[in-house]
Formats: C-alpha cells, sequence, structure tokens
C-alpha cells in the first residue's frame, strides 16, 4: 500500500503470495487486527504504525512481512466573517479561514451559486435569505476537512411608495 495517508481514510491492504496461503492474519499496530487476504482499515490517530501480514500456507510454514505506514492528522478548519452575520443585499462581508496544520488549498463555497479560492476572501450576496457557507481544506498531505457556516441571514431590501390622497 502506499506509505502515507490520513486520518480515518481507509485504505485498502491486499496481500499477495506465490504459495497457497490458507491464512491471512493482519495486526494494523492499533489495537486492531483482520482475517484475510484483502482487508480494508482506517487508522484513528495520526502516527507511525508498523502493519504486519502473517501468512500460513497449505504445508503449515508460517512467514511475516512489515511495512511502516505514515497517518497524517487532519486539517481541522474554522470560518469567521466580519463585520456581522446578517447584512443587507449588496454588502460585502469578509470570510476568513484558519485550520490546523499546514494548508495549501482553501475552497469556498457561499451557497448562492458562487466560489473563491483563498484563506481570506470577500462575496456580496445579491438576493435575500439564508446562505450555507462551506471551506473546504486540503494540508500537505492531501488531507481535507470541509466546515460549514450555517445562516448567513441577508436582510430583505424594502421601500414604499406614495400617492395623492383625495381631499
Amino acid at each position: 500500500p502506499a506509505d502515507s495517508i490520513c486520518v480515518n481514510e481507509p485504505i485498502l491492504f491486499n496481500g499477495t503470495s506465490t504459495t497457497n496461503i490458507i491464512d491471512w492474519a493482519w495486526d494494523f499496530d492499533d489495537g486492531n487486527t483482520g482475517n484475510g487476504q484483502t482487508v480494508i482499515h482506517s487508522f484513528a490517530s495520526a502516527g507511525f504504525y508498523d502493519v504486519s501480514l502473517i501468512v500460513t500456507n497449505d504445508s503449515n510454514c508460517i512467514d511475516t512481512v512489515i511495512h511502516q505506514i505514515q497517518v497524517h492528522e487532519l486539517p481541522q478548519a474554522s470560518i469567521t466573517v466580519l463585520p456581522d452575520t446578517a447584512i443587507c443585499a449588496g454588502e460585502r462581508l469578509t470570510f476568513n479561514g484558519s485550520s490546523t496544520t499546514n494548508i495549501t488549498s482553501w475552497y469556498w463555497s457561499f451557497g448562492d451559486g458562487n466560489n473563491a479560492s483563498g484563506q481570506n476572501v470577500t462575496h456580496a450576496y445579491t438576493a435575500p435569505g439564508e446562505y450555507t457557507v462551506s471551506l473546504t481544506v486540503f494540508n500537505n498531505y492531501d488531507c481535507i476537512d470541509t466546515v460549514y457556516y450555517q445562516k448567513i441571514i441577508v436582510d430583505v431590501d424594502i421601500d414604499f411608495s406614495m400617492s395623492n390622497s383625495p381631499s
């Protein structure tokens, strides 16, 4: 398998052999084990793990292979919005992204069909309503996190009309 993945990312482990294997036993070095030639596993914590595969063939011979895998922490993205979450249509909001780990990409979706990239962006909503903003970040290991900012409410514009009153 690849030697580097992200926390909670499922990885397929596939054992191979040139002999007839009757037992495949996996140890993921995180307290979990698996059986079978092919298993799927994900790691709940960042760190280095020595994944071992112990096989027994039909002649009752046993062999072990160990591969180290590095599991990278996920970024933890967050959003702050300035100046306030309730604004009038046409006014600009500033969206600031922050995160743990080394972020290489910031992708914003404003819930109105518009998108932007960058850590800090501005956006103006042209129509009144409720919007859900999402920020998706990728770190230097391509680990991903998406966070949502709920209920950006844009105030409705109002007007009035006048007419002569009959006397």
